[in-house]
């Protein structure tokens, strides 16, 4: 029936974006915690991966994501806006144009301080500052900047504005305690990245990502009360341009089935980076889990958009699509999943589904 069908997909890992989380014998604690690394600063997954060019001085990579100017909701066209980077103390300017969703991104590039610049006809320029360190898990380092306000038409300020303290404030001590703990996560040691990170926090404590950071090693370390303690912290100091904070909490309360809580949190870190994949399909199986099957096909639908190789999402698709009785697109969505994937639960699943479908 489709009741029993429902209790096998909320107890498989067919919701799982990647194949990791469907390793048998994974517990509900290290699954959450391998989800919330995904979100951890800097190793957010779908994102760019571009080794150093052999012979090249440092292969350093930057994925960066411009948000709307404070209190506006939408960027202005991608193609009038311009990213300059600058290497402090040093000749080296790079300047790129935004994609759309206003995205960019630098490859190859030396270890060291930097500031980065956001121009666009009718606003003033925004700048920040931050240090790229050298990666350990290959992943580029993320940064978010907004466009700056717009220009007032008969007074314009001088160009150079910061906005959204970020990093800009963080001492070098606080930073280099995030990279050690950065470290320590990678080498499955969540103890003492949380000594690092107490250690980054005592000496800067409006870090918001060295927060945010602690909680994902609460997590592994199934302390779920001070994850969600120090989320909160996160998402206190530094309210927008915090999307990772949001995320992890969202997941938190998506594994404790609290769907109107994991709903609004998962939002509201779409509302700050509408094009993650991964919080859309966290969204719409946090819709689908809560019996809003009509919302889950859409946000399923967002993901294929962006990914359309995202076999997991063609899956959740197509089951949405049988949960609201609409049998020609669910047996569609199925079949073509099934031709991305024949084995394992999620293959299994499916074919009965289709056989469902088959025989009514």
């Amino acid at each position: 029936s489709d009741r029993r069908l429902r209790r096998i997909i909320r107890g498989s890992s067919c919701f799982r974006e990647e194949p990791l989380f469907c390793r048998e014998g994974m517990g509900k604690r290290k699954l959450l915690a391998a989800l919330l690394t995904l979100a951890l600063t800097g190793s957010a997954a779908g994102q760019l991966r571009r080794p150093a060019s052999p012979g090249q001085l440092a292969g350093e990579s930057i994925l960066g994501h411009v948000l709307p100017s404070p209190g506006e909701r939408a960027l202005p066209s991608a193609a009038t806006i311009t990213v300059t980077l600058q290497l402090l103390g040093s000749g080296l300017v790079l300047v790129e144009s935004v994609r759309e969703g206003g995205r960019f991104d630098f490859a190859d590039i030396p270890r060291g301080r930097y500031s980065v610049t956001v121009k666009c006809p009718g606003y003033l320029d925004s700048s920040k500052e931050f240090v790229v360190f050298q990666s350990i898990s290959g992943e580029p380092a993320m940064l978010y900047i907004n466009v700056g306000a717009r220009e007032p038409g008969d007074s314009p300020l001088p160009s150079g504005t910061t906005v959204a303290a970020g990093l800009l404030s963080v001492p070098d001590k606080a930073l280099q305690a995030l990279k050690k703990a950065e470290r320590a996560s990678d080498k499955d040691k969540p103890r003492q990245a949380i000594e690092h990170l107490e250690k980054a926090i005592s000496i800067h404590p409006a870090f918001a990502e060295a927060h945010n950071n602690l909680a994902v090693q609460h997590l592994k370390l199934g302390d779920e009360k001070r994850a969600l303690e120090a989320i909160d912290e996160s998402i206190r100091i530094q309210p927008r341009q915090n999307p990772m904070a949001y995320r992890n909490r969202g997941l938190i309360h998506l594994k404790n089935r609290d769907y109107p809580e994991a709903i609004d949190s998962l939002q509201a870190s779409l509302d700050q980076e509408p094009q993650h994949a991964e919080t859309l399909f966290n969204l719409g199986r946090a819709y689908f889990d809560s019996g809003l099957q009509r919302h889950a096909v859409e946000v399923f639908e967002q993901v294929l958009a962006l990914q359309a190789d995202n076999s997991m999402a063609r899956f959740a698709l197509g089951y949405a699509c049988f949960s609201i009785q609409d049998f020609p697109r669910a047996a569609r969505e199925l079949r073509t999943f099934l031709g991305e994937q024949n084995t394992g639960p999620q293959a299994d699943l499916a074919r009965r589904l289709l056989q469902q479908i088959a025989t009514r």
